[in-house]
């Protein structure tokens, strides 16, 4: 499994904002700017078969406009979409947004999959289990574990320390753990949620994301071997 940070920013920074590209087929959210981020990466959009969604804060799923239309209009139009029951409504309302008189064309055929808690999808050769956390008032908030042969590696998404979150980090190898700010709060985990957890679990190597300048500067002075600040174009292969 080839992992790629397409992203590993939080709204208000400078990095791209937070998303994942696996195998050059799957992406974990897909936030404003990410087509243009995986253009840069030299990727070719038309590759992308799956999108997994966190939640629907515009910073998770703002682009999937862009990416659809891409596909309709080069030809391809095989894509699966993934995310909770509110999937359909949400894809529709910010493609007819974007696109008002053709959106319905963009729309036409596309796979969509609901998740619940613990539900399992299988993407290629790819296990992916959903697990659902906590991200302040919203609701449907999912993280998710993706399993390739015993290699697995986990996302949180966006969430402060709950179990869904320990669950994650429990049956994965690696874990890109939200680390939006210096103290966690009811929405997003911090500095000091992280480093609990990456004592507490060891053997895990957690990787940072969805942080800004400020929070990754203060991470680099932590003396933690298994917590590892990410970065955009962040590499690994599993």
């Amino acid at each position: 499994m080839k992992l790629e940070v397409v992203g590993s920013g939080s709204i208000f920074s400078s990095q791209n904002s937070a998303s994942y590209l696996i195998d050059d087929k799957i992406l974990i959210d897909i936030p404003n700017g990410c087509c243009k981020a995986l253009k840069r990466m030299k990727k070719d959009i038309i590759d992308i078969e799956y999108i997994f969604i966190t939640h629907f804060h515009g910073d998770h799923y703002f682009d999937l406009p862009f990416l659809l239309s891409e596909k309709y209009v080069r030809g391809n139009r095989k894509i699966t979409l993934v995310g909770n029951k509110e999937l359909k409504k949400k894809v529709k309302a910010i493609m007819k947004l974007a696109f008002p008189s053709s959106y319905k064309k963009y729309l036409k055929g596309l796979d969509i999959k609901y998740i619940n808690n613990r539900n399992k999808i299988n993407a290629k050769d790819i296990e992916v289990t959903s697990v659902e956390v906590l991200h302040g008032r919203m609701n449907y908030a999912h993280g998710y574990i993706f399993n390739q042969k015993g290699n697995v590696i986990g996302f949180t998404g966006d969430s402060c320390l709950c179990e869904g979150v320990e669950q994650i980090i429990k049956e994965s190898n690696i874990v890109f753990i939200d680390t939006t700010l210096e103290t966690g709060d009811s929405s997003h985990m911090g500095i000091d949620n992280v480093v609990v957890l990456a004592k507490k679990y060891s053997n895990i190597n957690f990787v940072t994301t969805h942080t800004k300048e400020l929070i990754n500067e203060k991470l680099k002075t932590i003396k933690q071997k298994n917590l590892i600040v990410g970065y955009d174009g962040m590499q690994i292969s599993k």
